[in-house]
């Protein structure tokens, strides 16, 4: 157990500090899904995620490919591709750290792309958080990534 643990502490370094993946958007998630997936399962099992949930960039990574994706697809470098799926880990991240308006992200990307809820989303889903997405406080449009030394800046989220 301590040497998986281990493992986990040595990804979850590249989040830090502030959640951005030197490999881009589409590689992040491979990482993350796993990441979720991991820490979902510790938590449900044994009723702890292990510390790991407050790791520096955790909380905040969701937002990663958020900012980094806009109508054209996501910024492409590190080799990620222009596409990416605002996934049901979103719905994970929503839960584990309070963000509705990371919640709505995947609830609009399924209406926008007319995508059925799998899965995880029905583990993961907390209808309080939608309901409280359009009163949440507003993401600020420009955000800098500061270990990947990239950038986001909007005149709107729309």
């Amino acid at each position: 157990m301590q040497s998986g643990l281990r493992y986990w502490e040595n990804y979850l370094k590249e989040l830090a500090p502030d959640g951005g993946c030197a490999e881009g958007v589409k590689y992040w998630y491979w990482g993350v899904q796993s990441v979720v997936e991991c820490v979902a399962s510790f938590e449900s099992a044994a009723g702890t995620d292990y510390g790991i949930g407050k790791t520096p960039g955790l909380a905040t990574t969701a937002y990663f490919p958020y900012y980094m994706t806009g109508p054209l697809g996501s910024f492409n470098y590190g080799n990620a591709g222009r596409e990416f799926t605002i996934t049901p880990e979103y719905v994970w991240f929503a839960k584990k750290y309070n963000a509705p308006k990371i919640s709505s992200a995947r609830k609009e990307f399924m209406d926008t792309h007319h995508t059925r809820a799998k899965v995880y989303d029905m583990l993961w889903y907390d209808d309080t958080l939608l309901e409280n997405a359009h009163t949440a406080e507003s993401l600020p449009l420009d955000m800098w990534f500061v270990t990947t030394e990239t950038a986001s800046f909007r005149s709107g989220w729309d």
